[in-house]
């Protein structure tokens, strides 16, 4: 079992191309644009000690809410 924060001030996330992600910030994945709603950064007790962080991506044009993580998107200038 791991342990998780959504506490915004905690998260460092990064895009693929090592930008910083915060929430209400725009992101592409998949070709589409969506919003950053929250983030959650989970870490394992595997004894890897893998970071994973994750984040609610919101598309303003269906309403329609997704999760992916932080390194699968790009930031949207």
């Amino acid at each position: 079992m791991g342990t998780t924060t959504t506490d915004a001030s905690k998260i460092l996330a990064y895009d693929k191309e090592g930008y910083d992600i915060c929430v209400n910030a725009h992101v592409i994945y998949r070709k589409k644009v969506y919003r950053v709603e929250s983030m959650e950064h989970e870490v394992s007790n595997d004894g890897y000690y893998t970071e994973t962080v994750y984040l609610l991506l919101n598309d303003p044009v269906t309403d329609k809410y997704i999760v992916v993580e932080d390194n699968k998107v790009a930031l949207s200038f």
